[in-house]
């Protein structure tokens, strides 16, 4: 029985020297760390150099000393937090569910520094008996961190101020661009000439196209901003492709390409939606300029035009 006692506690003070060792190799995150027993109310040194631990009353249990350095070391701001933050006695139900919990607090001494409790022990069915406290201080990352903050908050308003600015500038533009719409309305009205109707077309069209760039380039904006609404109004997809179609003719007229659309004859003709942002997504698709360069590079006829422009929508 002597030798078997003997072979176990060699064992099991083998094994503790191991579990000591690997604790220490995290003195290379950590400035401090103890190994707290909840049993015995005791603090044990592992990853601390003698400096550090050095003003530690140890006379005193271990929920004693934590309470001491809080009223101590911790700026009035954040003493009472860290003080129900260290209580030992509600740390097992703390920690019941968990095997971290984490806080950060300004010392007088050292500035910001983070504390951690960590599960080292724990049997089914058992309230933790002892855990590892940590300590580290991270005033040189809250620097950073501020930093990066200002930093992004910078960028942010400058990206807002610029987004409101380039939605004035497409806001403002849209008004002269309809004014010329509708002189060009009352044109096409008074005249006769098939000559002049057809100017007044190629004017009605291309403005009409100019003016959902400048939506879309607004959208855009809107988007940055975080002001962007997407409608939900009944609208005819009917309308819609045929408008997408008309605009798509303007770019193709000259390049001897037919541009034609098959709806599905399941397709309902009203739908629920944003119509102006569905034509301005097909708009942007189906006038692509690679699909029409195509015609002399690699496609044999107008069908394979229909088919490419086919695949688009769909994807």
């Amino acid at each position: 029985v002597y030798i078997s006692a003997r072979v176990v506690y060699s064992r099991a003070e083998k094994e503790m020297e191991l579990r000591k060792s690997g604790i220490s190799c995290m003195s290379v995150i950590y400035d401090i760390i103890y190994i707290v027993d909840l049993v015995k109310n005791t603090i044990s040194p592992v990853g601390v150099s003698e400096e550090n631990d050095a003003r530690r009353p140890k006379n005193m249990t271990a929920d004693e000393q934590l309470k001491n350095l809080f009223n101590t070391e911790a700026e009035d701001e954040s003493r009472e937090l860290m003080l129900e933050f260290a209580d030992l006695s509600t740390l097992p139900g703390r920690l019941e569910k968990r095997n971290t919990i984490v806080a950060e607090y300004k010392s007088k001494q050292y500035g910001w520094v983070r504390l951690r409790f960590i599960v080292m022990e724990r049997e089914e069915g058992k309230p933790v008996e002892k855990v590892l406290l940590t300590m580290r201080r991270i005033s040189e990352e809250k620097k950073e961190i501020d930093r990066i903050r200002e930093q992004m908050e910078k960028e942010s308003t400058e990206k807002l101020a610029k987004s409101s600015f380039l939605e004035n500038v497409f806001s403002e533009t849209q008004t002269p661009v309809r004014s010329i719409l509708a002189y060009n309305t009352m044109i096409a009205q008074s005249t006769d000439d098939e000559q002049i109707k057809s100017y007044t077309d190629g004017i009605r069209d291309m403005g009409e196209s100019f003016l959902g760039t400048v939506s879309s380039a607004l959208d855009y904006s809107q988007l940055v901003a975080g002001k962007l609404k997407i409608e939900n109004e009944e609208y005819d997809i009917y309308n819609v492709l045929n408008d997408v179609i008309q605009l798509a003719n303007i770019n193709i007229k000259d390049k001897k390409i037919e541009l034609i659309t098959e709806i599905a004859p399941n397709m309902p003709q009203k739908l629920l939606g944003d119509a102006d942002k569905i034509r301005q997504i097909l708009g942007s698709l189906v006038t692509k300029e690679d699909i029409f360069e195509l015609d002399e590079k690699r496609l044999d006829n107008a069908a394979a035009v229909y088919a490419y422009y086919k695949y688009l929508c769909y994807s």
